[in-house]
């Protein structure tokens, strides 16, 4: 008829749509399949064990960081894309979708870069990266009493509560 068709959804993967052609004379037709071929390289899901990711997951954000804080000295990566057939590689080691990856070593006291790319089989990628950032560990604390008076003594024994110190 010369007109367009309706919108067909393209799902991730491989989506055959047959189009049948009607020659002028209203007789002679014609079948043909078009398949349509699509891919995503993007992620569904990023997590890291040694902490939360700031900011938090999104799938067109590509740099997250993890502290800065006394964060263990190794973490793992959990990575799902989007695309079941895309491949995840993580400082360029294959990775399963999904799954936590294999123990990262944390520099101490420094930054850590961790580089999550995702590779769609017709070879477009995406490169997320997580900075994982151990510059407080092994701080040290200066602790002043807020009240003192000068005849007041410091304490002998030191008690820590959540964010609450009792000397």
């Amino acid at each position: 008829s010369g007109s367009p068709s309706g919108a067909s959804p393209l799902a991730l993967g491989t989506t055959t749509t047959t189009v049948t052609v009607t020659a002028s004379d209203g007789v002679s037709v014609r079948t043909y399949a078009i398949a349509f071929d699509r891919t995503s390289a993007n992620l569904a899901g990023l997590s890291a064990s040694a902490g939360a990711l700031q900011p938090a997951f999104e799938p067109s954000e590509l740099n997250y960081g993890v502290g800065p804080s006394a964060l263990l000295a190794a973490t793992t990566i959990t990575a799902m894309a989007v695309d079941p057939s895309a491949t995840i590689r993580i400082n360029t080691i294959p990775v399963s979708s999904g799954l936590p990856s294999f123990q990262i070593v944390l520099a101490p006291v420094s930054m850590t870069p961790v580089t999550v790319e995702v590779t769609t089989r017709d070879g477009a990628s995406r490169t997320y990266l997580v900075a994982f950032n151990r510059t407080l560990a092994g701080q040290e604390a200066y602790v002043k009493a807020s009240n003192t008076a000068a005849a007041d003594q410091f304490g002998y024994s030191v008690a820590l509560s959540g964010n609450t110190l009792v000397v």
